[in-house]
């Protein structure tokens, strides 16, 4: 394969796995794709880490060990293959399945809420596909994690952050619900994020993935400053509707403590069967 460096350079994970996939269908067009790898060519959320080694499906009996750096075997007798641009890869409902049932679900739920929110699927077709999957190890723990997906989630980073939520027992959020803006009529605020305590009183967590301040398609015109600003003036406005808000960074998913902490700290409804029922445990 072979590309210019500066393009290469300007690709992001997921797009440099995506050029390699195309290659390798184009050099070996009976391969199958699987797991993280077509999920990307299905157009799904990946988290960057999991678009480094490239998946292939292959049947068990002719399964040995992969002789090329970063490419993975995923084992399967009968594999749901569909074709996208010309690209041998499992359908989306397989694909999912492979996902959520390796990772864990701080990443893999993005997974399954964006291809429900990009209509590749929906919910009922996903659990469908998964409960027909009995024989395999932990197919439960699957379920458990598509029964918590959502495509009202905008963004993998925003599941990601759900996920990583729920693996230290927190109950299940409302996500995007509009609140009136006090400031500007017309204008609604949608934390990413809501929970209603036992109190009556509600808590927000607004997740800001770094894209949100670097990303020209998202910041516009504005710099740096005026972004920080105007997620200030949101956060005032919904607390000044009685809505607690505390934000997640991306470098927060991976401190269990600290997320514990903030969960503790304002009073975030926690639900440990989730927690139970997913097989994980912070720390």
């Amino acid at each position: 394969m072979y590309a210019e460096a500066s393009h290469w350079r300007s690709l992001n994970p997921n797009e440099r796995a995506l050029h390699i996939i195309r290659t390798l269908s184009s050099l070996h067009p009976h391969w199958i794709f699987g797991g993280p790898s077509a999920a990307l060519v299905h157009g799904l959320d990946c988290p960057y880490p999991l678009s480094r080694a490239i998946c292939r499906v292959i049947s068990p009996d002719a399964w040995n060990p992969p002789k090329r750096s970063g490419l993975v075997d995923l084992c399967r007798t009968r594999p749901d293959v569909v074709r996208v641009d010309g690209i041998n890869v499992t359908s989306v409902e397989s694909t999912v399945f492979d996902c959520v049932i390796r990772f864990l679900p701080s990443y893999s739920l993005g997974f399954a809420d964006s291809a429900i929110r990009l209509g590749r699927t929906d919910a009922p077709r996903l659990l469908r596909f998964c409960r027909g999957q009995r024989r395999e190890a932990r197919w439960d723990k699957a379920e458990q994690v598509l029964l918590l997906a959502d495509g009202a989630s905008e963004n993998g980073g925003e599941s990601q952050c759900r996920g990583a939520l729920y693996e230290c027992g927190c109950a299940r959020p409302r996500l995007q619900v509009p609140v009136p803006c006090v400031d500007v009529p017309g204008r609604t605020h949608r934390p990413d994020m809501l929970w209603t305590r036992d109190d009556g009183s509600y808590v927000a967590c607004e997740f800001d993935g770094t894209r949100k301040y670097v990303d020209p398609a998202m910041i516009g015109n504005r710099d740096v400053r005026q972004v920080v600003a105007e997620e200030r003036r949101r956060a005032e406005c919904l607390g000044s509707q009685g809505i607690d808000v505390f934000r997640l960074f991306y470098g927060n998913l991976n401190e269990t403590g600290e997320l514990l902490r903030l969960l503790d700290e304002y009073r975030v409804p926690m639900d440990e069967g989730i927690r139970r029922r997913l097989g994980v445990w912070p720390g």
